[in-house]
């Protein structure tokens, strides 16, 4: 929960006060698998789809999306800080994020050189591999990010939509 109150916390900042006043609860499942997801770790992940899916019901001319290239690992704090992960576990997600589509792995800034080490172990036997490292140091760095977070322009219609569900 304290990624929910991160996520609370930034969009105050942003002037979305009214999403942020809401009462929001999340549950996380992956379809198709009965896998069961735990650990602090997740926590920035969790945020930056919360913020997304809080965004969707506003009536904006650009809509934010998680971009699906990109993997998140970090502990996040309750007010958006983002915190070290355990070294020997970052190995293995960069090992497995290596070995997937994903063109960026997010990691805490504090993390960032040992990723970077990792990846360029892997790369010494896959040299064709390109995993492009991105070191965050908060919930807003994330955010901001094009890479992590894309916007689209949303069509006319569609906004036009929006606006007249919000005044009605």
């Amino acid at each position: 929960y304290r990624s929910l109150e991160s996520v609370r916390q930034l969009l105050q900042r942003e002037g979305l006060s009214h999403l942020a006043e809401k009462r929001f609860n999340a549950n996380f499942r992956v379809s198709g698998t009965d896998h069961r997801l735990t650990g602090e770790s997740m926590g920035l992940a969790f945020a930056l789809v919360a913020y997304t899916q809080l965004l969707k019901s506003e009536a904006h001319r650009v809509e934010r999306f998680n971009s699906a290239e990109v993997a998140v690992t970090g502990i996040l704090d309750d007010k958006g800080t983002l915190r070290p992960v355990n070294d020997e576990t970052l190995a293995v997600k960069v090992t497995r994020t290596f070995f997937s589509h994903t063109r960026y792995l997010v990691v805490p800034e504090s993390n960032f050189e040992t990723a970077r080490q990792e990846i360029s172990r892997l790369q010494a036997d896959y040299p064709r591999r390109q995993l492009h490292l991105v070191g965050v140091r908060s919930l807003a760095d994330a955010v901001a990010n094009l890479n992590i977070i894309r916007s689209e322009r949303v069509c006319i219609g569609q906004w036009v939509g929006k606006q007249v569900a919000k005044y009605s």
